[in-house]
């Protein structure tokens, strides 16, 4: 028996749930270095490796920098991990593994996969901890006008109620070989700026919020990802030499048109902010939330928040969840820290066609939450708050366009749930506004973009969840990457 099948899979160290059900605290720890040593043994090393050329979407080099753990080379397998991947310490906590890598990984034929995740999130942390990532801090621009240069100085900590002259603009830096103004400091994004800034050109970000880092900063909670290694990320770009300007909705503020003018691109990064809302009797009832407004004031500081966007989520007994992908299972495990007694998510489907991460619904299931399948909503009743939820039961019919057998109601099967409060966890869809103030061409879901990742605006690129809808991190720092290098192309050819 080889030694990849005599090593047993390792596993982080995870806290007791019941423990971690009273805070917001990563649930983990991670990988120990002896753990990870283990772990990168069992690679069977691929020459065709189908972990990194089928199953991950950064085409990041797996075998390489997992030997480099074995040699207990960390410091080279940060560095091979960065020539494609701009952050592996979020992707390696944050990407369903299961779904990419590791379900093309050639050991998971005989026995479990390798840890390609946690290995990642490994190297990732050390790497963040020991400052491999993080450049000394770059000069800021000397093109800067002063109230600019100080806010920058200042990343993430510009008064967004403050609309006091924002109309100019940096000018373009000389020697660099272009300015490019980012829209949205997510992971698309600040993957484009990582890029950009390696190629020698100067980037400017303009962030809605108050505070940087997009998804990771608001939408994801700090049980997942801690906020602090958001603001690490941030800072990293920062000290590369990005200049980040939080408060200024562009459409707003400024329009696509005249950063067009005062840049030499402009790259859409906004993210699918708009979630989705159900048309059923009752949905106007004070106690039903979306899952961004959820998520954002269930585990983010009110002064971090917009204060449009601020709202008290009300606690009581019951929370009910409806939806079933990865950020139902972030709301069910934010309701269970915020305090409900009994928390369930409803999902119309069965076990087998549910998109969350199979790992995230284990912890929920630990934590308390209970998953109702084929189960769907009819209304919502209550004297002025949600008080009960009127459900049916449903049955698999035939595929939809999703490929994915179409949900069928069982007639007479109604049935009702108490509830203290409710979160609409039913995906998003991207700012078609801000995109036809852009006078980009749209598609039925977003951006219409060649292939360069340019829209029909020439100079206009976008990137992320605003050209695909919402999906992965992995797919908005890729898109963010690759939009970068075609940035790269148009500025020096002209």
């Amino acid at each position: 028996m080889s030694l990849a099948l005599r090593l047993a899979r390792q596993q982080p160290a995870y806290r007791d749930p019941r423990a971690r059900a009273k805070d917001f605290d990563e649930i983990d720890s991670g990988f120990t270095f002896e753990q990870a040593r283990v772990e990168a043994e069992r690679c069977v090393q691929c020459s065709k490796p189908a972990c990194a050329i089928e199953g991950c979407p950064l085409g990041n080099a797996i075998p390489r920098w997992i030997d480099h753990v074995v040699q207990g080379r960390l410091r080279q397998a940060a560095w091979v991990l960065a020539t494609t991947a701009p952050m592996p310490e979020l992707c390696g906590k944050l990407c369903p593994h299961e779904r990419l890598c590791e379900s093309r990984c050639v050991l998971g034929q005989a026995s479990k996969p390798v840890a390609i995740g946690a290995l990642e999130a490994f190297v990732g942390r050390v790497a963040e901890e020991r400052g491999w990532f993080a450049p000394a801090p770059s000069r800021m621009p000397s093109g800067l006008p002063v109230r600019f240069a100080g806010a920058a100085d200042r990343t993430d900590q510009s008064d967004p109620t403050d609309r006091s002259d924002r109309r100019g603009h940096p000018e373009r830096i000389r020697g660099a070989s272009g300015h490019v103004a980012i829209i949205g400091s997510g992971p698309a994004g600040l993957a484009a700026a990582d890029r950009l800034l390696a190629l020698g050109h100067a980037v400017t970000m303009f962030e809605r919020a108050p505070v940087a880092g997009g998804v990771p900063s608001y939408g994801i909670p700090s049980f997942k990802y801690a906020k602090s290694r958001v603001e690490r990320l941030v800072e990293r770009v920062r000290r590369k030499g990005a200049a980040i300007f939080c408060g200024i909705e562009v459409g707003r503020d400024v329009t696509v048109r005249e950063l067009r003018k005062d840049f030499d691109a402009v790259l859409l990064a906004i993210g699918a902010p708009r979630g989705r809302l159900l048309d059923l009797p009752g949905c106007g009832l004070e106690g039903i939330y979306s899952a961004t407004g959820f998520l954002v004031n269930g585990n983010v500081p009110a002064e971090c928040i917009d204060e449009a966007d601020r709202r008290e989520i009300r606690r009581g007994r019951r929370c009910v969840v409806i939806g079933g992908g990865d950020t139902s299972a972030d709301c069910v495990r934010t309701a269970v820290r915020l305090g409900f007694e009994e928390v369930r998510c409803l999902y119309r489907r069965s076990l087998e066609e549910i998109t969350g991460r199979l790992a995230d619904r284990g912890y929920a299931q630990e934590e308390g939450v209970v998953y109702q399948f084929l189960t769907s909503p009819t209304r919502f009743e209550g004297s002025g708050r949600v008080e009960r939820v009127v459900c049916e039961r449903m049955a698999l019919g035939e595929p939809d366009g999703s490929g994915r057998a179409r949900p069928v109601p069982i007639p007479g099967s109604e049935y009702v749930l108490e509830a203290d409060a409710v979160v609409l966890s039913l995906g998003y869809d991207v700012d078609r506004k801000l995109l036809e103030s852009a006078r980009c061409q749209l598609g039925p879901d977003g951006l219409v973009v060649d292939d360069n990742l340019m829209t029909s605006r020439r100079g206009v690129f976008a990137a992320g969840d605003v050209v695909r809808g919402a999906d992965l991190i992995v797919h908005a720092a890729r898109d963010g990457r690759d939009a970068a290098m075609a940035i790269d192309r148009f500025l020096r050819e002209g």
